[in-house]
């Protein structure tokens, strides 16, 4: 790396040798902080004792990813400088015992990437720390561990995905007094679970996805005066669940993604006037629905995706001036230019997910007119290098979402010379330095998402300025995801 060839040059040299060459200036604190961000304990700790710089890269440091157990064991020792808000574990190389040795400095500790299994008493410990946030997505956790998280004062977010306990465990975690978001999604949850989370108090935000509980449930739910947030995917909810709902007054976000309410669910739903957010994607909607939606003017935010909408629901949605976000992604029958010209048009959003209804270059080229939308997703729609050229000309998108459409090396390169764009995700067959090059020289893009088979090569990246303060993820799956 650049800044480590320069922190070398740095260090003290022969006097001869350092008469000879000019110095260099300064690394800049970003740098440092980069540096002290890919370091292991060990490198930050020696680095720190050498460099003012560095030790207050390393002071100023709150979040870190860990691999390996032996270097929690590092965070613990008496001469460990770090005190850290936020740690992430990756990886199969951790001991339960090792969670022993977290810092008192923690407040969220992320699980959900690595496998250990925790007992009550590994829990119990840390239940000593002064978490506040916990993610344990996909971790075995048995009754006893839960009634732990479930009195821990400081808790005020669970991210619990995937158990498999139930009712029981739901209503455990009803119990909680102290916790304010809880996603407990997936989790073989019925009427009886949801009921308990209803009679809860200080929960503003709940995650129930994938769990049966009933129209009774949601009726429960719904009755609910302190919840903001409420995701109810897939959860069978029913017309009269679906009703109650609608009823609320308290809600401001709202999700029943795959209930079957249909066309008169949306209609009950558009005539709430307190949501902000609504989710209503494969609910088989057509236009009789999105027109109902469409006349609502407090949602901010309406994602529509994989729904039946023709001419007439999406020339309503186009014409709403209170959403700034909408998502019609995978529309059953697609969209023809008209319908995307009509929201192209559109003043007032700033999100637009259009993705897989196969709108080509000549809608990518209607889209790329629009000066108003600040993200784009437009994954999977058949667009080629003249549309993805067409669309790194605009001046106004900060993210754009281009995967799945072949856009060549010339709409890849097309894209990094934009100026404009913060985030980009994109799909691409193995390319080199030379297709690259244009991001190793992009200096506002900061965050480079790559779905490809094979891994594209960075080294043109990696070694420039712009690629050290970029993020680069390479991800395999080419899954049209909706």
């Amino acid at each position: 790396m650049q800044g480590l060839r320069q922190l070398k040059a740095a260090l003290p040299r022969p006097r001869q040798q350092a008469a000879a060459e000019r110095p260099l200036a300064p690394l800049p604190p970003e740098m440092w902080a980069a540096i002290a961000s890919r370091a292991t304990p060990q490198t930050r700790k020696n680095l720190r004792a050498v460099n003012h710089e560095m030790r207050a890269a390393v002071d100023s440091e709150t979040q870190l990813t860990i691999r390996h157990g032996y270097e929690l064991e590092d965070l613990s020792a008496p001469n460990c400088m770090l005190t850290p808000k936020k740690i992430t574990l990756v990886g199969t190389e951790f001991r339960p015992q090792d969670l022993r040795h977290l810092p008192a400095s923690i407040s969220e500790l992320d699980l959900s990437q690595c496998a250990v299994s925790l007992s009550s008493l590994d829990l119990a410990f840390l239940h000593k720390l002064p978490l506040v946030h916990l993610k344990m997505e996909g971790q075995h956790v048995g009754i006893e561990a839960l009634q732990i998280l479930a009195e821990k004062p400081t808790l005020k977010t669970l991210q619990i995905r995937g158990t498999s306990l139930g009712n029981e465990a739901a209503e455990i975690l009803a119990s909680s007094r102290s916790l304010k978001s809880l996603n407990i999604s997936a989790s073989h949850i019925g009427e009886r679970g949801a009921r308990a989370l209803a009679a809860n108090r200080t929960l503003e935000s709940l995650d129930l996805e994938w769990n049966n509980i009933g129209p009774a449930g949601a009726k429960a739910l719904a009755a609910n005066t302190t919840l903001e947030v409420l995701n109810l995917a897939l959860a069978h909810i029913g017309e009269e669940g679906m009703q109650a709902l609608a009823a609320n007054t308290t809600l401001r976000s709202l999700n029943v993604m795959g209930n079957a309410i249909g066309d008169k669910g949306a209609q009950t739903l558009a005539a709430n006037q307190t949501l902000k957010s609504l989710d209503v994607s494969s609910n088989n909607i057509t236009d009789t629905g999105a027109q109902a939606l469409a006349a609502n003017k407090t949602l901010s935010s309406l994602h529509l995706i994989d729904n039946a909408i023709g001419r007439q629901g999406i020339a309503a949605l186009a014409k709403n001036t209170s959403l700034s976000s909408l998502a019609i992604r995978y529309n059953r029958g697609g969209l023809p230019n008209t319908d995307v010209y009509a929201l192209a048009k559109n003043t007032t959003l700033r999100s637009l997910h259009i993705g897989g209804n196969k709108i080509g270059d000549a809608g990518a080229h209607v889209l790329a007119a629009n000066t108003t939308l600040t993200e784009l997703d437009v994954r999977f729609s058949e667009i080629g290098p003249a549309g993805a050229r067409a669309l790194a000309a605009n001046p106004s998108l900060k993210a754009l979402n281009i995967t799945g459409n072949k856009i060549g090396i010339d709409g890849l390169r097309a894209l990094g010379r934009n100026t404009a764009l913060e985030s980009l995700t994109v799909a691409v067959d193995w390319v080199g330095d030379h297709a690259l090059q244009p991001f190793a020289e992009n200096t506002t893009l900061k965050e480079l998402n790559f779905k490809s088979r094979k891994e594209p090569d960075v080294v043109a990246l990696s070694r420039s300025a712009a690629g050290r303060n970029m993020k680069v993820r390479v991800d395999s799956d080419m899954g049209e995801g909706k």
